[in-house]
């Protein structure tokens, strides 16, 4: 009664799961679990049709261990007619030559060989032999399987002599029992050849069958011994040398406990031997994956081991061997690494060679079915970039193949149409943005292929053209993006259009801006004239400008808590004459003119140590400094490295953003001023192509004009409150005027709508609260270009900024005169002037941003330390209306 009770519910849990089946392998295809619990719950039910259908289905995605492989045989032998049907013996036969393609397994070979010879002892032997001679194709089946067993696991070193001895041993019992004369004398000469190939063979019995050897000759050719052996012996006199230093390379295996980077070493030892066999360094490779199955590096090199071309006159003439070999080694690939993309672009490729087009695009749609690269858009490129190549290649060779035939009559189709190769290349690439952005390949190996393919074999300029717009505005922040696409439209475009995407990346806040820089004085030096390049180096000297003033923004906001400590200016401040206007004269912009520039940032940064140590004598209290222009992928040790690890630094803070996400900027806390000056040395150097900018955080002077400065701050004013929604969600084609139509149709009065540098985020400036909320109700929900868009509201700020700007300027102009309150001045002036833009210099404008008054009025450091705070808000609220007045020029 247990017995039954347990079956019926093992049928339960059975059906239960057969249930769920279908959709679990749908979407996970490659889960090892699944499948080996629907093995265990079928063997009790003993159904050997549906086993076969659940392994099968396994091994047609992921690979099986050897011992799925012996069970899976086992229960096929145990069938009744197992052994007197032909077509059970065939498919016992074809599981054994499946697993010894999947595996170089000495075991697997063994009881593949124990099998044929007990059909030749079964109790039925008649019948059991005929359906053996039917389902092998042969009668002497058992001599084929021991020719294949020692072409396979010969040229292991240590294991190898193991088939080779049942070989032999299986030839001598063939001689002895033979009394025909001739296939005396030819079984003879065969036994001689196996030995004397097995001589030249490295492996680690070699003097015992140098042994064997002698004993076979004196039995069998005892009348020429000496000259047999002499023979033998200048063959095994060089196996012994090449022994000899593979057990040197076999220790080194054993000591490293089969590591690959061993194997690796092994086998480019055994490559630059010219003697050494192919098949021995494939079985090399073999032993490898044998342990490291799982590591899509080691089956890339053996792939593209065997497809290297040998130095046989005629490679065409191999190429059906070699494709055959490649697919059948990149097939077991897949099933082991199912995750990488290059090994199913290799799985591609081979395919191609062997079968042709459309059954190499049956592997790209296997692997997207199967959702087996979709996780990276890196190793979906990869794959992508096969897919493409293979397209390409197939129109080449339709172009080439479809020619008129003798009587100019007949017409044959090609494979592959002009319009397909340039949809192939477009779906690709859309493929690929849809996957998760964090995952891009930073080389951008796809985008170049897919529009290289698009511009020169499909002709197809304008389409490549949107390919990389689309591209450009996709990485967002991508340097190497925009340098490319310039590139393009150097090569396909025209100069200028090649310029003006330097100009238009050059004003973008990216990941690497000197990249840009460096690749458009670059392009001017090899393309353009003095003109062209000195309105380059103008340009990039207003753009660098501006990323000091955004770096400025970013330190004083992160330090906003800490305001006693305010960020030393760089020398080329906004009141420096020398760079007051960035298009000025060239001299003033030439790269003569950087040197000056620093000498002055050093002497003032040593004025500012000087009062820092002598303050530090005073109240013995810790030294800052800020660092900027860091590479975004150093770490604390790094920036330690960089400063020559000062062992009187105390501590090192790595500022972020608000993603949590390091911005290239950190703040290094020193415990003497003789470690600030080592440190202050280090300004203006380079690290990875960026230049590291150092300055100091100094106390605040006590002078008049931060009263003053706090009491403009502390004014109360009776304004209009302009509110700002915010507005996400839309695609990067969509314009901001689109988003403004939207926001007027709420019936508010709209003031102007800009974006931020990524160009994700809108922010519509409403004039009054009720208006923003009316806008904000209008475009939360609204689909734009498919795109459905999120809107809420973000802040509200004040409408009169020209009062604000004028008391400012009334501010400056009463410190223009005097050179010390100029330098710690509240406000740095920029000329409202864009060489990208088309309109002539516009007003400025500054914003107001209001401040609860000092608690203590009469404190005159808290109000100069309100006062530099608010020095701080203003430059970087003007920094944030530059940037909208110039995303608005754009538009």
């Amino acid at each position: 009664m247990v017995s039954e009770g347990n079956e019926l519910g093992d049928l339960e849990e059975l059906q239960s799961f057969m249930e769920a089946l279908s959709e679990k392998l749908e979407k996970t295809p490659y889960d090892y679990s699944t499948y080996t619990r629907w093995i265990e719950l079928l063997r009790p039910v003993g159904d050997i049709g549906s086993l076969r259908v659940a392994r099968e289905s396994m091994l047609s995605n992921i690979a099986a261990p050897i011992e799925l492989w012996t069970q899976w045989i086992e229960e096929e032998k145990a069938q009744p007619d197992a052994l007197c049907s032909p077509e059970s013996l065939a498919i016992i036969r074809d599981l054994y030559e499946r697993a010894t393609t999947e595996y170089m397994s000495v075991s697997i070979w063994q009881q593949y060989i124990e099998f044929a010879k007990n059909l030749e002892s079964s109790d039925n032997a008649a019948a059991t032999r005929s359906a053996a001679i039917e389902a092998f194709g042969s009668e002497n089946y058992i001599f084929s399987i021991l020719q294949d067993a020692v072409e396979a696991i010969s040229h292991h070193f240590s294991e190898g002599q193991i088939m080779w001895i049942e070989y032999k041993e299986y030839i001598e019992q063939m001689l002895l029992e033979t009394s025909d004369n001739d296939q005396r004398e030819s079984l003879l000469e065969l036994l001689k050849s196996v030995y004397l190939q097995r001589l030249g063979q490295p492996h680690a019995q070699l003097e015992s069958t140098f042994s064997m050897y002698s004993g076979f000759v004196t039995k069998f050719i005892n009348q020429d011994y000496e000259q047999q052996m002499v023979e033998a012996n200048k063959i095994v006199s060089g196996t012994r040398k090449a022994c000899s230093k593979r057990e040197d390379y076999e220790a080194e295996l054993v000591k490293s406990e089969n590591s690959w980077n061993t194997f690796r070493l092994y086998i480019d030892r055994l490559a630059k031997d010219k003697v050494t066999e192919t098949k021995e360094i494939n079985t090399l490779y073999e032993r490898c994956l044998a342990i490291h199955c799982y590591s899509p590096e080691i089956w890339d090199e053996y792939l593209s081991f065997v497809v290297q071309p040998s130095a046989a006159d005629d490679i065409s003439a191999q190429n059906a061997d070699v494709a055959g070999l490649l697919h059948v080694i990149a097939s077991r690939a897949v099933r082991n690494c199912p995750w990488s993309g290059k090994i199913w672009a290799q799985l591609s490729y081979a395919t191609f060679m062997q079968q042709g087009y459309e059954a190499a695009n049956a592997v790209y749609e296997q692997a997207m079915n199967t959702h087996a690269v979709d996780y990276s858009m890196a190793e979906y490129a990869q794959l992508a970039i096969a897919r493409v190549n293979i397209a390409r290649l197939a129109f080449q060779r339709s172009e080439i193949e479809i020619e008129p035939e003798a009587n100019g009559d007949a017409e044959v189709s090609p494979i592959m149409e002009l319009q397909q190769l340039s949809q192939i290349c477009r779906t690709c690439l859309s493929t690929a943005y849809t996957m998760p952005m964090e995952t891009a390949d930073p080389h951008l190996a796809l985008e170049r292929c897919c529009t290289t393919v698009v511009a020169r074999i499909a002709k197809d300029t304008p389409c490549a053209r949107e390919m990389w717009t689309s591209i450009c505005k996709s990485r967002k922040i991508c340097a190497e993006a925009w340098v490319l696409s310039a590139e393009f439209e150097r090569e396909y475009g025209s100069m200028e259009n090649a310029r003006n995407v330097y100009r238009h990346a050059a004003q973008r806040k990216l990941d690497n801006p000197d990249r840009i820089f460096d690749a458009w004085i670059v392009f001017e030096n090899s393309f353009g004239d003095i003109l062209t390049l000195r309105a380059a180096e103008r340009f990039i000297n207003a753009q660098r400008y501006l990323q000091w003033r955004r770096l400025e923004k970013e330190s004083n906001a992160n330090f906003a808590s800490t305001s006693a400590h305010q960020e030393a200016m760089p020398s080329f401040t906004a009141s420096d004459p020398t760079i007051a206007v960035a298009t000025s004269t060239e001299e003033n912009n030439g790269p003569d003119s950087i040197a000056p520039r620093q000498a002055k940032r050093k002497r003032s940064d040593a004025s500012v140590i000087g009062e820092a140590v002598k303050f530090d004598s005073e109240t013995e209290s810790d030294k800052a400094i800020f660092v900027s222009g860091l590479p975004l992928t150093f770490k604390k040790e790094d920036i330690d490295a960089f400063f020559g690890n000062i062992k009187s630094t105390k501590g090192i803070e790595l500022l972020t953003n608000k993603q949590g996400e390091f911005r290239g900027q950190a703040k290094v806390t020193l415990a003497s001023g003789e470690g600030m000056i080592a440190a202050l040395d280090k300004n203006g150097q380079k690290a990875q192509g960026s230049f590291i900018s150092v300055h100091v955080f100094k106390q605040c002077s006590k002078d008049t004009t931060a009263q003053s400065r706090s009491s403009i701050t502390s004014q109360k004013r009776k304004a209009a409150k302009e509110a700002v929604v915010r507005v996400t969600g839309f695609s990067p084609e969509t314009g901001n005027k689109q988003i403004e139509a939207v926001a007027k149709e709420s019936g508010g009065t709209v003031v102007r709508v800009r974006r931020n540098q990524q160009g994700d985020v809108a922010f519509v400036t409403m004039k009054s609260l009720s208006d923003a909320q009316g806008a904000a109700s209008a475009l939360n929900g609204y689909t734009v270009q498919g795109a459905t868009l999120e809107a809420i509201i973000e802040a509200v700020e004040s409408s009169d900024k020209h009062e604000a700007y004028r008391k400012a300027l009334d501010v400056h102009d009463g410190q223009r005169n005097d050179s010390t309150k100029i330098d710690s001045g509240i406000i740095g002036l920029v000329p409202r002037k864009a060489s990208s833009s088309r309109h002539p210099t516009k007003r400025m404008t500054i914003a107001k941003n209001a401040r609860p008054a000092a608690s203590e009025p009469n404190n005159q450091a808290a109000h100069s330390s309100s006062a530099d705070s608010m020095s701080a808000r203003t430059n970087a609220d003007f920094r944030n209306l530059f940037i909208g007045q110039e995303g608005n020029d754009k538009q």
